[in-house]
């Protein structure tokens, strides 16, 4: 557990333009390589420092411009760059397939196409892999789209709105999709109209689970590494992330981390892999440290690592 402020061992330099700045950053397997997409539709890739005698300007080493509006990234679940078969990631890009792209170079390794009635390409608001890394869930408007990643092309449409058969399902957009780490098959969606279930995949779109008491649109939602029945959720315009026993009554969150988040803008969350600590920033630029193992829902440690909204993850 964090017990002091960390050290800063690199920073990136302003990125050039009025209206530019950073989106999103997800870290490869060995959280040696950081990926970033910008506002002027930009996916960065930047090597990132073990350790220095003092904070470095951090450049990108390869830079990938799109055609359009970048609405997220996904690292392959293993991506190292020690393994070029698995150095890779998924692009979601407006009004495009759905690319894997090759993080070394950029070249297209495949593209899995979601496509409407009028025949428009729609680029997901979600994405994940499921735990075996044999399929793609894309999340978009009532809908979520799954690839077999070893089959490019069209996948397999799962309607998430109420039906004739069954009163019950998942309206909007589908803002964030996460999978639970016991390969049971279990995820979680959670939608812009705030609404937040659980599926299986085995039950093609049967909601399994319900989670209420969610505070406004959901951003992002995930399960905790070492303690599967938990489910962690943060929302727009809220200062807290929400945390569900999914064991029992789900009706209302068991705890809520504060946080300054009375904001529109994404901010992640991120939890380590022994699943006793959350990470998460704020909308006044600071970073917030939380132990899962104690009762209390503030922060450990708390320090400044922004002049805006930052968005940390734990390496």
């Amino acid at each position: 557990m964090l017990q002091q402020e960390p050290e800063l061992l690199g920073s990136s330099p302003v990125v050039s333009g009025p209206a530019n700045c950073f989106q999103s950053c997800n870290l490869c397997a060995n959280g040696a390589v950081a990926l970033t997409t910008r506002e002027d539709r930009v996916i960065e890739v930047y090597a990132l420092p073990l350790e220095t005698p003092e904070p470095t300007a951090l450049l990108p080493s390869r830079q990938f411009a799109q055609s359009e509006n970048i609405l997220g990234t996904l690292w392959y679940p293993t991506a190292v760059p020690e393994d070029p078969a698995s150095y890779c990631f998924l692009a979601s890009v407006k009004e495009c397939p759905v690319k894997l792209l090759d993080a070394s170079d950029g070249r297209l390794r495949a593209s899995y196409r979601i496509v409407d009635h009028r025949e428009r390409q729609i680029a997901p608001h979600s994405m994940a892999f499921n735990s075996t890394i044999s399929k793609i869930y894309c999340g978009f408007q009532d809908a979520i789209e799954v690839f077999d990643i070893n089959y490019p092309g069209e996948g397999e449409r799962i309607f998430t709105t109420p039906s004739k058969k069954s009163r019950t399902g998942l309206k909007g957009i589908i803002s964030s999709l996460a999978f639970s780490p016991d390969f049971s098959g279990l995820y979680a969606a959670g939608t812009f109209s705030s609404s937040l279930v659980l599926f299986d995949e085995s039950s093609k779109g049967e909601i399994v689970q319900y989670l209420e008491g969610t505070e406004g649109a959901i951003t992002q939602v995930k399960f905790n590494p070492m303690a599967p029945h938990l489910v962690y959720a943060s929302s727009r315009q809220s200062n807290h992330i929400s945390c569900w026993d999914i064991r029992g009554d789900t009706t209302s969150p068991i705890k809520k981390y504060v946080r300054s988040g009375l904001t529109n803008q994404r901010i992640s969350f991120d939890i380590d892999v022994c699943g006793g600590l959350l990470v998460t920033g704020d909308k006044d630029g600071f970073i917030s440290c939380y132990d899962l193992n104690e009762d209390r829902q503030d922060p450990v440690l708390k320090f400044k690592g922004h002049n805006g909204a930052p968005q940390p993850f734990i390496r």
